[in-house]
């Protein structure tokens, strides 16, 4: 594989943090989808700024799986390469994402993914960019809405201040999107496609922690214009990696534990800034968090975007700052036991202990390199 950024970046099959049973269980069964070529995986030559030069910094995910980051030259923006293929996309999100991203098994539904709430808080970021434009009622459309709680939250604050709002979303789990449908948010099936031929207009689109799950940004933005009012703008959340109250209080300021498979790209805010404005977009409002409002752009069709000039070099330095950390569970006895091996120059028997042989390996030949 090729050269990382840190020696912990490097592949060994090692998670960075305890597994229960669910996410064993499942990561063996992504781990034999992928080997018997049920689930797809492809390698990445060209960022979505059009630039096909990058850096390798790391070598696996949080699940100890062989999946790199790379970070794009030009605008700065970490890719995950491989990835999953499109075509496998849908099937990653039916059979294997919910339990072992979450923990839970099948069936069982997460209220909230990221915080009882978001909901109102994605309100409170968008109030002062709301306006009724003499309609009664606006629609909101969140993409991968989970189980319907951000846009129930939402709406009810909004109605305390006065807006009423027409609640939509998508979603492929079916247990979350009944039970959006229960709350009485109507649920488009299908991907985004499916919501631009339904013809529907929409006053404020959700991306919360689904964008970075996207393979083709410009035609995701494409699609969002055409269902975007004039008017309306696009709420954006994703995890900013150069956020150090997410990389410290969500991931343990491990890096490594902040990278997973199942986002395509790792976004800083002037990364986002950029994909969006390559597509006619200009930003409203924007953090490091990353929260960010955006609307279409004024500008002529075609006129040149200049890249973040600094954010390569940026990003390398924020990622070398990052403390070192240890990619498997401090105070566990594993973590003892690696590291009195290490030091006995044994560390190639602990990884076949711990990981590489009381679970499914990895079948290597299916990475491109």
């Amino acid at each position: 594989m090729p050269t990382v950024l840190a020696e912990d970046f490097e592949y060994d099959g090692l998670p960075v943090f305890r597994l229960n049973k669910i996410r064993r269980k499942y990561r063996d069964i992504f781990i034999k989808m992928i080997n018997s070529g049920q689930i797809k995986i492809e390698d990445v030559k060209v960022c979505p700024c059009g630039h096909n030069k990058f850096v390798n910094i790391s070598n696996k995910d949080r699940f100890g799986l062989p999946f790199r980051n790379m970070l794009c030259c030009q605008c700065g923006l970490l890719i995950t390469n491989p990835r999953i293929a499109e075509s496998s996309l849908e099937r990653y999100y039916r059979e294997v994402y919910h339990p072992l991203i979450v923990g839970l098994e099948k069936g069982e539904v997460a209220e909230h993914l990221v915080s009882v709430h978001q909901g109102e808080q994605i309100y409170y970021w968008c109030e002062p960019f709301l306006s009724s434009g003499g309609k009664e009622s606006l629609k909101i459309l969140e993409i991968g809405c989970a189980t319907g709680s951000n846009l129930t939250s939402f709406a009810k604050k909004a109605g305390e201040n006065g807006f009423h709002f027409e609640l939509f979303g998508s979603e492929y789990e079916e247990e979350n999107a009944r039970a959006a449908m229960q709350k009485g948010i109507n649920i488009i099936t299908g991907g985004l496609g499916a919501i631009v031929k339904s013809g529907i207009k929409i006053d404020i689109i959700i991306l919360s922690h689904v964008f970075e799950h996207l393979i083709d940004l410009s035609l995701c933005l494409k699609q969002l214009k055409e269902i975007l009012n004039s008017n309306g703008f696009i709420y954006v959340e994703v995890p900013g990696f150069m956020n150090k109250e997410i990389l410290t209080n969500w991931y343990g300021n491990n890096f490594i534990d902040y990278t997973v498979h199942a986002h395509i790209y790792n976004f800083n805010l002037a990364s986002l800034k950029y994909i969006f404005e390559l597509s006619g977009y200009e930003m409203i409002h924007g953090d490091e968090f990353i929260r960010a409002i955006f609307k279409l752009s004024q500008k002529e069709k075609g006129e040149y975007i200049e890249p973040p000039k600094s954010n390569y070099a940026d990003t390398i330095s924020y990622i070398n700052n990052i403390p070192a950390k240890n990619n498997i569970m401090k105070g566990s006895f594993p973590f003892f036991l690696k590291h009195f091996l290490k030091k006995h120059y044994f560390n190639s028997f602990i990884r076949k202990i711990y990981y590489n042989n009381i679970q499914e390996k990895f079948d290597l030949s299916r990475i491109p390199l």
